[in-house]
């Protein structure tokens, strides 16, 4: 015969098991569910595909929050807008810096809005999943949306997505590339090159008859001035002249070796009266004959 369950104990471990569950989930959660939270809200008027509920809110690619709503804006408020509205928050702690009052965070995003900060969607590598990620800009460079509703919270204006504008850039490129008519620009370059080669071909057998009939030209004014020159009076003088000065020079030669013989003579007759005076200086001075030579001493 089978025993009962007991639904009361079986109702008790149940509610033991669930609460264990959730007091693990606050532990190794790092108490996230209790920890402060600011909420905001941004628009885009591209797709968001990839961004889901629970995406990291980062800034400057660091977490700091996680998004929490995602929608069309005419669902939320009355308007006909074709905005995406995305609902975000933030912990205040991940910042450094506690925000006692909702005003201040305002005041705080204010300023930061004020120098170009700007709400972006990205994606997390090639798996397509995306997340919110708050980057500076140029303050002018992506305006406020024109909105004819009052936000719920505070609105954070937005930037185009990384990938939306990567694949703005190649449609871009596509299309100026498909409308590129190659076939013409060959057929014009070839032509091109065509009537440049028979131009080319044209100038230089022009430029070469030319430069040769100066050459020419040239050498004949050489020889003109040349057979002037060698005609003229002065030239044939100066051939004279030459010659006489050459004559002359020849026949000085002739007797030049006996000038240098009596030039060694005379030399050879100086050097002795110098030494007869270095010895002898009376005799040189008073004319006294210089004494006999002692042979008996010399020996």
């Amino acid at each position: 015969m089978s025993r009962k369950p007991n639904y009361f104990k079986v109702g008790i471990f149940v509610i033991v098991g669930l609460v264990a569950v959730t007091i693990g989930i606050i532990i190794f959660g790092g108490g996230k569910y209790f920890r402060d939270k600011i909420y905001f809200e941004t628009y885009f008027e591209q797709s968001v595909q990839g961004l889901s509920v629970g995406a990291p809110v980062k800034i400057l690619g660091v977490d700091v929050g996680a998004v929490s709503e995602i929608s069309f804006v005419r669902s939320v408020y009355k308007s006909d807008s074709p905005y995406i509205l995305v609902r975000g928050f933030y912990y205040p702690d991940t910042l450094g810096k506690h925000i006692d009052t909702y005003k201040e965070f305002e005041e705080r995003a204010e300023a930061l809005i004020e120098k170009g900060f700007r709400l972006q969607l990205s994606s997390q590598g090639v798996t397509g999943v995306a997340f919110l990620n708050g980057e500076f800009f140029k303050p002018d460079e992506y305006t406020r949306y024109e909105v004819n509703w009052k936000p719920e919270y505070f609105y954070i204006p937005s930037a185009p997505s990384t990938i939306t504008t990567i694949t703005d850039s190649v449609t871009e490129l596509t299309r100026s590339i498909n409308e590129i008519n190659f076939k013409q620009i060959a057929d014009d370059v070839q032509n091109l090159l065509e009537v440049l080669t028979k131009s080319v071909e044209e100038a230089r057998i022009a430029t070469l008859s030319q430069d040769l009939q100066g050459t020419i030209l040239e050498f004949k004014k050489v020889g003109n001035n040349l057979d002037a020159l060698l005609g003229s009076k002065e030239t044939k003088q100066s051939v004279k002249d030459l010659t006489v000065a050459l004559e002359n020079l020849r026949r000085a030669s002739v007797g030049l070796p006996e000038t240098i013989e009596n030039l060694s003579v005379v030399s050879e007759d100086l050097r002795q009266f110098l030494n007869t005076a270095k010895s002898y200086p009376s005799w040189v001075l008073f004319g006294n004959q210089p004494p006999p030579a002692n042979l008996d001493e010399e020996k």
